[in-house]
């Protein structure tokens, strides 16, 4: 939030599944799933066109979601 980005925390007991298909409903640009890979200190970016991939340690992933924002705003 102390770059400027809104995040949203889908606690709900719901399955992956179910979360990730609402969050196609609701539109948002790119996912950062925190769960698994948090024990090794990674959280996975995802893009929502192109479902690309990639794992980001947890201490870079707010100045990555920034980058991609703004990379996106641009076209």
């Amino acid at each position: 939030m102390a770059l400027g980005l809104d995040a949203l925390l889908d606690d709900r007991d719901e399955r992956p599944g179910v979360k990730f298909k609402d969050a196609d409903l609701v539109v948002f640009r790119s996912v950062s799933p925190v769960g698994k890979k948090l024990a090794q200190g990674m959280v996975e970016m995802v893009e929502r066109h192109g479902k690309k991939s990639s794992d980001v340690p947890v201490a870079e992933a707010a100045a990555a979601v920034n980058t991609r924002a703004a990379e996106q705003t641009k076209t």
